[in-house]
């Protein structure tokens, strides 16, 4: 994979109400607003034709074991596209530090270049196996129990995990083991099976009732990293001590 994508490119498969008190038992309790009395309606909806998109959906979490030495089973869900960005990892801020999107040509990390250079981050839609911790079903397994989540992928990661397959497989025809690595530093890739576990004992239904919520892109988009300006990303790399006097660059984002 090259490291000159365009942002935002994709990886193909990788009314106001107010109430009235009364004492007329038979009036309406709540009374909606005439025309001329709604000043601003751009946050206006209809709670039936925008039914869908009010209700809440389910979080989308990551997939890669947490604990040293713990094995997660997992197979990427095929028809999903997987996003690119360049990001950066800003380590003291939040005090657990914080991903953000490469804001471009005026970006302070940068300008330092280095080690504080952008990386590329893949994120795919994945399909987890609940196993006993080492990415194996129990004897006792007819059909495995999935959740869905995400994965993230750095250079490195992306690499390794696109070398499990063997010759006439790809990523979407086999499941995967992931390892986090006993320094704590990354995880280890490597493949498990094929075709993938939930294909043999026929869950396609299951998987898609699962991936529906996310067919959008948006979730995974926003695992991303946070999508900052150059002028945020200093605010929240040097605080108050930031120079915020805006560029050509911030002037044209802003236009």
């Amino acid at each position: 994979m090259k490291n000159n994508v365009k942002n935002d490119e994709l990886i193909d498969e990788i009314p106001q109400v107010t109430t009235a008190a009364t004492t007329n038992p038979a009036a309406a309790v709540v009374q909606p607003l005439t025309p001329t009395q709604v000043d601003d309606d751009d946050d206006a909806v209809d709670l039936i034709g925008d039914y869908e998109a009010l209700k809440s959906k389910p979080g989308l979490p990551c997939i890669l074991p947490k604990e040293q030495g713990k094995t997660v089973r997992f197979a990427l869900v095929k028809g999903v596209k997987a996003f690119v960005k360049q990001t950066h990892f800003l380590a003291g801020v939040n005090s657990k530090g914080c991903t953000v999107i490469c804001p471009g040509g005026d970006c302070p990390e940068c300008k330092k270049g280095g080690d504080h250079a952008s990386r590329r981050k893949v994120v795919a839609l994945a399909i987890k196996y609940e196993t006993n911790g080492d990415g194996k079903f129990t004897a006792s397994t007819i059909k495995p129990s999935l959740s869905v989540g995400f994965i993230n992928l750095s250079p490195t990661a992306y690499t390794e995990l696109s070398d499990c397959p063997s010759e006439g497989e790809d990523l979407y025809s086999v499941d995967f083991k992931v390892t986090k690595k006993t320094n704590g530093i990354g995880w280890t890739f490597n493949r498990m099976s094929s075709p993938p576990s939930y294909l043999k004992v026929q869950m396609e239904a299951e998987v898609a009732e699962l991936a529906a919520p996310y067919l959008d892109g948006k979730a995974l988009k926003s695992r991303l990293g946070k999508v900052v300006s150059p002028i945020e990303m200093k605010v929240m790399l040097f605080g108050s001590a930031a120079d915020t006097s805006p560029t050509l660059d911030d002037l044209n984002v802003w236009d």
